[in-house]
This record gives structure tokens, sequence and C-alpha cells, in this order.
């Protein structure tokens, strides 16, 4: 899933937009059941940087901030675990017949374990 989440070119600070969609996302979550176990995947993505290093750089950068946010959502103790990694400008991801759109700069899979 694409969050509706952007990041002022070449930054990394969540707005408070942006806190106040991951805290509600974290409590709906919260809402579908049991977050015992649940894994959560950020990827962030930098495609408005020239440089590609700094691509790298700053999209590692947003995804561990949006995961850190969300860890700290969500209950202790449950086992819960947030990753996450950039992708710089998402590579094959990002295209036009691709799952996510150019503009994206966060992207994110929760996986609930088998019950």
């Amino acid at each position: 899933m694409v969050l509706p989440i952007t990041f002022a070119k070449g930054q990394s600070a969540l707005s408070e937009s942006a806190q106040e969609f991951l805290r509600t996302y974290a409590t709906e979550m919260k809402g579908y059941g049991s977050v015992e176990g649940v894994q959560i995947y950020v990827v962030g993505l930098a495609p408005e940087e020239p440089d590609q290093k700094q691509q790298w750089l700053l999209s590692a950068q947003r995804a561990q901030v949006v995961a850190t946010y969300l860890r700290d959502q969500l209950p202790s103790g449950t086992g819960s675990r947030v990753f996450s990694w950039g992708a710089a400008t998402g590579g094959e991801w990002v295209k036009k017949d691709g799952p996510v759109s150019a503009q994206s700069q966060i992207a994110i899979a929760v996986l609930r374990p088998n019950r």
C-alpha cells in the first residue's frame, strides 16, 4: 500500500499531517485485531533527488522515520516488528505499469501471522 505521506524536497521530517495519518493508521490497524506478531515493512523513496547517492540516503531516512513513528504507536510486548529500507527512486516498482506512483515517497506492507 502506498501511504499518502509526503516530505519536503530533500527532507525526512514528518509533518503534523503525516504524524496524524500514522496515528490513525496504527489505531485502525489495532482495530482489525491483535497486532501480536505483526510485521510491518516500510519502503522510502526519494525520486526527486538528482544524485543517486542522495536518493539512497534520503529514501532510507524517510523509511526509518516512518518506521520509528509507527513502532512507537504499537503496544509494547506484542512481538510486532517494523522494518525499513530505502529504495532510491523505486526502480521497477515505479514505472508506467508498476504498483507505485512516481510521486510516492512511502510504501508499506503489513503481514499478520496465520492464526
